[in-house]
Order: structure tokens, then sequence, then C-alpha cells
């Protein structure tokens, strides 16, 4: 379970934090915890991985809908891995889970942002998924975020005013198909109707964001290429 901050990740497991060290020890076969915290000058998000229980899945009722506790329910039981989507606040609003070896290799539940919505940069990079930011923060960047669960225009329109007294200047990173380059720009105009500074990246030299970074582009050349209005 991967989260980029402490706050975030104790909302999903507050419960599981108040374990007692000594409690802990009679999960020793069937759980196994590891803790590594966020460290802002390296870049590196906050993991906390543990295998959850039946009992856990109980305990946690992440959503008000049952259908959707069900799908995360069966997501886990696929040994999916499981990437938190929050608002830009940091809530949880939903989840991704991956596993490449079944089909489909993604499902959501819920929907929202992944990445570090609280990132200190002034310019941050928004992409449709999830493989998009873990590739940037494989290469210490952590201004990129994934808008996750098909509802992309819902997810950026419920935190407009969040991100807009952030002041932060969005650069949309255009997927090259018809569908990727459309939904940039309903993005942006929406950003720009509420005064947030954007614009949307194109390029023929990739498909995707991904596939940029992994032809060794950097986002450093994306920001020194765009121009805001």
């Amino acid at each position: 379970y991967r989260f980029d901050k402490v706050s975030t990740a104790n909302q999903f497991l507050s419960y599981l934090s108040s374990i007692s060290e000594e409690d802990a020890e009679c999960y020793d076969d069937a759980i196994h915890d590891q803790i590594e915290f966020w460290n802002p000058d390296c870049c590196e998000p906050w993991f906390f991985v543990r295998e959850l229980t039946t009992e856990d899945l109980k305990n946690l009722n992440i959503f008000k809908a049952k259908t959707e506790n069900s799908i995360l329910e069966e997501m886990l039981k696929e040994k999916r891995v499981i990437f938190p989507l929050t608002d830009f606040s940091g809530n949880i609003t939903g989840f991704a889970g991956r596993n490449l070896s079944i089909s489909p290799k993604y499902r959501i539940c819920g929907y929202g942002f992944f990445g570090n919505c609280n990132t200190e940069q002034n310019k941050i990079i928004m992409a449709e998924g999830v493989t998009h930011v873990l590739t940037a923060e494989s290469m210490g960047c952590d201004n990129v975020i994934g808008f996750v669960g098909g509802k992309c225009e819902k997810i950026i329109d419920e935190n407009i005013e969040r991100l807009r007294m952030s002041e932060k200047k969005v650069i949309v990173f255009s997927d090259s198909d018809n569908y990727g380059l459309h939904l940039a720009e309903r993005i942006v105009t929406l950003l720009q109707s509420k005064q947030i500074k954007s614009v949307v990246y194109k390029t023929d030299m990739a498909l995707d964001l991904n596939d940029f970074l992994l032809k060794d582009h950097s986002l450093g050349e994306i920001i020194a290429s765009v121009k805001f209005d």
C-alpha cells in the first residue's frame, strides 16, 4: 500500500497503528509489517506494507457503499498491488489495484488523484493513470499527479478551489490518442475557467508521459518548453 503522506496512511490504517508490538507478535507467520517513513529531502514516498486479513477488511470499511467495499476486498484477494487514490487534501476517495499477471491488469474502485498532491513544486504535471507517477518518482520527481477512475473532469472539478488556492501552475500531459487529446483540452478549459494557469503539453515523441520518461526525456524538458499565458 503506497501513501505520499503519513496522515493519509493513518487514515487508512489508523486502527492497525494502535496494535502494540507485543500483540503484533502473534501475527508473525501470517502478517509481515514494514514501515518506511517519507523523507522530503530525498523525495521518497511513505510505504506501509501489510497483508490484510478478512477481519481487517471488516474493520476498515472505507466506503459507505457496500459494493465498493466488496470490490476492494476482491482486489486484495486477487493479490493486486493497491494504490490509494485521494482528493487534493489527501483524503482517501478510492483505490487502483494492479496485477500484471491477470486480466484485467487494473481494477478501479472509486476515483481520485494518485501522487503527491502536497508537493512544494509550483508547477505540477497531470496525466491520466498510475504508472506515470511511479516512473517520475523513481527519477526523483514528486510533482507528477495522476487522475484515476474514469471521472477525470469530476475529480478536478471537486478539487478546483483547493487547487486554485495552492497557486500552482498545471501542465496536462496529453496521451497521443484522440481521446487523450480531447480529455486534456477539456481539463485545461476547466482549470482556466477558474483562473488556474494551465496548458496542454503535446508531443509526437511518445505515446504518453510514462513512455516519454522511459525514452530518456525529463520533466525539466517539459517545464522549460511550456509558456503560461
